[in-house]
């Protein structure tokens, strides 16, 4: 508006269009992006504790007014007590917002971390599966059990991943997916110290793959989506 409107037709030269809405707008828009920065860096429980502590002002004021009955009073207090509470829910907004960024990253890195033990795992399944069987020595059962034992490992990363979300109480993430993948590597890990190596033990593996491939990319998905929203909100 300041280029092409008010600031060429004479508005702009004589004050409004570029001391009155430009720099105020700008200055404005500056002094709420400082405000964030700093409350960025104060730690979350005091943000709140502050926040509760307006209220609690705002409520006394309140309770002061209409024991005077000093109307204006009374409006003014309501309304510092309404902004006071606004305050606080953005707060714990942002704070759940956090919270959930957190737990997408962690996932994320968990199921890579998977990812990358059980394609080991895959890898050595095929290595081990074309010896043929007459020269399968003795070491054949100990080269499959060590393999169990690492896909044990995966299944522990699992429980963690459950953990994880099941506290969490977000629907961000498929509990159920990674709870039928965790049953897949038990029984993966099951087969591998049986010396099941065959084809059904390598399909178990490549599912569970695929299962961690589509987690990775939803956890992905979902942190941009966040970002997104974020980016929104500050406009």
């Amino acid at each position: 508006e300041g280029k092409d409107g008010e600031g060429k037709d004479g508005e702009g030269k004589d004050g409004e269009g570029q001391s009155g809405e430009g720099q105020s707008g700008e200055g404005s828009e500056g002094g709420q992006q400082q405000q964030q920065q700093q409350q960025e860096g104060v730690p979350a429980r005091k943000r709140i504790q502050a926040a509760e502590e307006k209220m609690k002002e705002a409520k006394q004021k309140l309770e002061e007014a209409k024991r005077k009955e000093s109307v204006k009073a009374q409006r003014e207090a309501e309304e510092e007590l309404k902004q006071a509470i606004a305050e606080l829910e953005e707060i714990l907004r942002q704070l759940r917002e956090e919270e959930i960024e957190r737990m997408l990253a962690q996932l994320a890195g968990r199921f890579r971390k998977m990812k990358e033990m059980q394609l080991k795992v895959y890898e050595d399944t095929l290595r081990l599966a074309k010896v043929p069987s007459d020269k399968r020595g003795d070491d054949y059962p100990i080269r499959a059990n060590k393999l169990s034992v690492a896909e044990q490992k995966i299944v522990l990363e699992a429980d963690r991943a459950l953990t994880l979300l099941l506290e969490e109480g977000s629907s961000v993430a498929f509990p159920e997916t990674v709870q039928q993948m965790r049953d897949d590597m038990e029984d993966v890990a099951i087969r591998l110290r049986d010396t099941k190596v065959g084809r059904l033990t390598q399909g178990l593996e490549e599912e569970i793959i695929q299962t961690l491939d589509e987690l990775i990319a939803a956890l992905e998905k979902a942190q941009q989506d966040m970002e997104e929203q974020q980016q929104q909100q500050q406009q």
